[in-house]
């Protein structure tokens, strides 16, 4: 089902049917979407808690985009404070909630001033603040629409037939490059498809299907790598020396309070520490 087709009143039987069920499937879904003319995070705080407070569910947020955020009045004007207000409240907001809070933001151009436009931290727009708040940083790079650019600005045949070849290999494969990883190890990448037409993004590419639904031919789905399995890489060391340090922690604050620490010990231990070792 194409959306361009459903827009532009193009659509055929089988278009609104394929609506009429994708509409049934979506009904049942929990997912609110709340599409204000003007909003600001302050709006989108106090939202993301009425829905939080109402519900023991997990959930996830979504600002779709961080540019379209309206200011606070005492910010008006100044892009990195402004920036900064917001992206320290949606912190604020998925720790409040327990919940994750996804913000999307744009690019700037010169990503496409590069011969590698794989995006990288500086090229999100103002994004000091947004690297210093963020515990995740994923960008998106579909090699196609690159490729689609270098063939209409391609200078002799040779430039152009490698760029078609480029676009040909890349079609359906969006990159994920995950480059800030509070918790694991940034600097990975994990691939996924992507049917730009039908604007769907899934973990392997599916079996094609016919008009009706059936699988037009045997065969194993293309798959990609886990975005998760990429997020999660290294966090099992991480674990394994935090949960090292907190013993070692515990047993000295059990020292501590017997009073028996070694001399060479108590230089490890502040003054006022005891307490808030035993907390810890």
């Amino acid at each position: 089902l194409l959306y361009s087709n459903l827009v532009k009143l193009r659509a055929d039987q089988a278009d609104l049917q394929h609506a009429a069920e994708a509409a049934v499937a979506l009904k049942d879904l929990d997912i609110t979407i709340f599409d204000a003319e003007t909003v600001t995070i302050e709006h989108i705080g106090g939202v993301s808690r009425a829905r939080a407070a109402a519900t023991k569910k997990r959930k996830l947020f979504v600002v779709d985009h961080l540019g379209l955020i309206e200011p606070d009045h005492r910010y008006v004007g100044r892009k990195v404070d402004e920036l900064g207000q917001i992206t320290k409240r949606a912190k604020q907001i998925a720790k409040r909630t327990e919940s994750p809070v996804v913000l999307l933001c744009q690019l700037s151009r010169k990503v496409e001033e590069r011969p590698d436009r794989r995006p990288i931290l500086s090229d999100l727009r103002d994004s000091g603040a947004i690297e210093q708040d963020a515990d995740v940083v994923l960008t998106l790079y579909r090699g196609a629409y690159y490729a689609e650019m270098d063939v209409r600005q391609a200078k002799s045949s040779d430039a152009r037939d490698k760029a078609l070849a480029e676009q040909a290999a890349t079609v359906d494969k969006l990159e994920i490059g995950v480059e800030k990883n509070r918790a694991g190890v940034a600097g990975k990448s994990a691939h996924v498809f992507i049917d730009i037409k039908h604007s769907a993004v899934r973990d392997e590419k599916p079996m094609p299907r016919d008009n009706r639904g059936q699988l037009r031919s045997e065969g194993e789905a293309q798959g990609g790598s886990d975005l998760f399995e990429v997020l999660l890489a290294g966090r099992e060391e991480r674990r394994v020396v935090r949960d090292g340090l907190a013993e070692e922690l515990a047993r000295l604050a059990q020292l501590v309070r017997q009073d028996a620490l070694l001399p060479e010990e108590r230089d490890l231990v502040v003054p006022s520490g005891p307490q808030r070792l035993a907390g810890d």
